[in-house]
C-alpha cells in the first residue's frame, strides 16, 4: 500500500511512537519516565510541539509514515526547527535550520525501503513547506555511519576526548583545580552564558577563512532554551533513577503549569561559570553537561574557557560531580573542548598542551599514567549537514551548489 508522511495528528501518536521505540531508546527508564522525559521538553516554548501553524515557526515537529489505506503508523521522525547563521559569497545571513531525530520503524515493517521513502519525502516537505529561505539548512547525527549520505548530507566528523573516570586512579578527586577559584553552579538559568556563546559563535561564522566562492558556512544560533533542554532532560532522567518504580514527579509537572521554582531535590547541576573581573581577563568562562545517568556516561556540551588553566578549572569541577555521581565516562567533542577559547583553531591542536596542563595539575597517578583523557578518533554520533536549496547540476562530476563547506560551532549543544 502507498505511504504517506504526515505530521502526527495528536498526542496520542506521539505516545504510540515513543511506546513502539522504547525497548531502543527508552530502557533502563520505565515507559512512562521515558515518554516523560520527552514531553515535558515537548511543552516548552523552545520545543513548543503543540503549537498552532509549525510550518511557520520555530519548534519541533513529530512526522508518522502511514499506510495510507489502513493508517497504520510504520515508521517516524521528529524534526526541530532552530535559527541559525549561513555565510554565503561572503555574507552573513540569518536562515533556519532543521535538525532530524527519532528515525524509527516498527520491526515488522523493516527492510522494505521505509527509512529511504521517510528521508526522501521529508526532505522535499521541508523544501516545499517548513524551510523555504534560500540558505536553509537541514542536519543530523548519524549513529548509522554515513548511511544518509544517500540522501545529499555530507558529514563532518568531530574526534571526541574521552576522561574515564574510573580508570583514573580516582584523578577527578585529585586535580584540585578548582579549589582556589569563584564559581557558580547552573541548574537551570541559561541565559547570561547563551548569550556569550552566542556572540562567540557568530564571530566564528563570519571569519574571512573562506577563499572559494562557492563557500557556504553554517552555525546554529546558541539560546537558553538550548541549553534548557538538556538540563529538564538530566533532572528527568535524575529522578527516574532515584525512583524507578515512580512515574513522573509532581513538582516537575506543577512547574511547567506554574512557572515556580521546581522541588530542590530535584535540582542537578549541569554547568559551572566563572566570572572574570579584571581587564586581563574579562567576561566570563563556562562549561555546561549533560548526565545520563542510566548509562552512566556524560557528555559536555559546550565550553569557552578564557585560556588553558581555566579549561582545567571547568572541566575538573565536571570531573569532580561526576565522580560524585559514580559516572563512568565523560565525552567531550574535541570542538567544545579542543577549541576551549573558541577562536576557531583545530581543536586537536591543542591535545598536547591541555594534557600536560592536566597532569601538572593532578600530579603523578598510582600507574604511572600522566594522560588525563584520551583522543577517539570516531564519532559515533556523526553530524551530517545540507544546504536544502541547491540548484540543478547536469554535470555528474559536480556537486550541486551550495555545498556546506564549513560548520562553526559543531559540538554536543547542537544535539536535539
Amino acid at each position: 500500500m502507498p505511504l504517506e508522511l504526515v505530521p502526527a495528528a495528536s498526542k496520542e501518536e506521539v505516545l504510540l511512537c515513543q511506546t513502539n521505540n522504547y525497548e531502543l531508546w527508552g530502557a533502563p527508564l520505565t515507559l512512562e519516565q521515558y515518554q516523560h522525559r520527552d514531553n515535558i521538553n515537548y511543552g516548552t516554548s523552545y520545543m513548543a510541539i503543540d503549537r498552532e501553524q509549525p510550518e511557520q515557526s520555530n519548534g519541533a515537529v513529530y512526522f508518522v509514515l502511514k499506510d495510507s489505506a489502513t493508517g497504520v503508523i510504520e515508521s517516524a521522525c521528529e524534526i526541530l526547527i532552530r535559527d541559525c547563521w549561513v555565510k554565503r559569497a561572503g555574507r552573513l545571513v540569518d536562515a533556519r535550520s532543521a535538525v532530524l531525530g527519532s528515525v524509527y520503524t516498527v520491526e515488522k515493517y523493516r527492510n522494505k525501503g521505509n527509512a529511504s521513502v521517510m528521508m526522501k519525502e521529508l526532505l522535499r516537505q521541508l523544501r516545499k513547506t517548513y524551510l523555504t529561505g534560500d540558505c536553509d539548512v537541514a542536519f543530523l547525527y548519524s549513529e548509522v555511519g554515513e548511511y544518509y549520505s544517500r540522501f545529499g548530507y555530507r558529514s563532518f566528523n568531530v574526534p571526541v576526548f574521552v576522561f574515564d573516570i574510573t580508570a583514573q586512579d580516582d584523578r577527578s578527586t585529585k586535580i584540585g583545580a578548582s579549589c582556589a577559584v569563584e564559581y557558580e553552579t547552573l541548574y537551570m538559568d541559561y541565559a547570561e552564558v547563551a548569550d556569550d556563546y552566542r556572540g562567540r559563535i557568530r564571530k566564528l561564522v563570519e571569519r574571512d577563512t573562506d577563499t572559494d566562492s562557492a563557500a557556504f558556512a553554517f552555525a546554529l544560533k546558541p539560546t537558553a532554551g538550548l541549553f534548557e533542554w538538556f538540563a529538564n532532560r538530566a533532572r528527568a532522567i535524575y529522578w527516574a533513577v532515584q525512583h524507578p518504580d515512580a512515574h513522573a514527579p509532581p513538582a516537575v509537572e506543577h512547574e511547567r503549569a506554574s512557572g515556580s521554582t521546581v522541588d530542590p531535590a530535584l535540582t542537578v547541576p549541569t554547568g559551572y561559570l566563572v566570572r572574570h573581573p579584571t581587564a586581563d581577563a574579562p567576561g566570563l568562562s563556562y562549561v555546561s553537561f549533560y548526565p545520563e545517568f542510566h548509562t552512566g556516561d556524560c557528555y559536555v556540551t559546550a565550553m569557552h574557557a578564557h585560556d588553558v588553566a581555566t579549561a582545567v578549572v571547568l572541566m575538573d569541577l565536571v570531573l569532580k560531580q561526576c565522580a560524585v555521581w559514580k559516572l563512568r565516562k565523560v565525552y567531550a567533542w574535541s570542538t567544545d573542548v579542543g577549541d576551549f577559547d573558541n577562536t576557531g583553531r583545530d581543536p586537536l591542536a591543542a591535545v598536547d598542551r591541555l594534557q600536560h596542563a592536566f597532569a601538572t595539575a593532578a600530579g603523578p597517578s598510582p600507574s604511572g599514567s600522566s594522560v588525563a583523557f584520551r583522543v577517539q578518533d570516531t564519532n559515533h554520533s556523526l553530524s551530517a549537514i545540507q544546504a536544502l536549496h541547491r540548484t540543478s547540476n547536469t554535470d555528474p562530476a559536480r556537486p550541486q551548489e551550495p555545498f556546506v563547506t564549513r560548520w562553526e560551532g559543531n559540538g554536543k549543544w547542537c544535539w536535539f
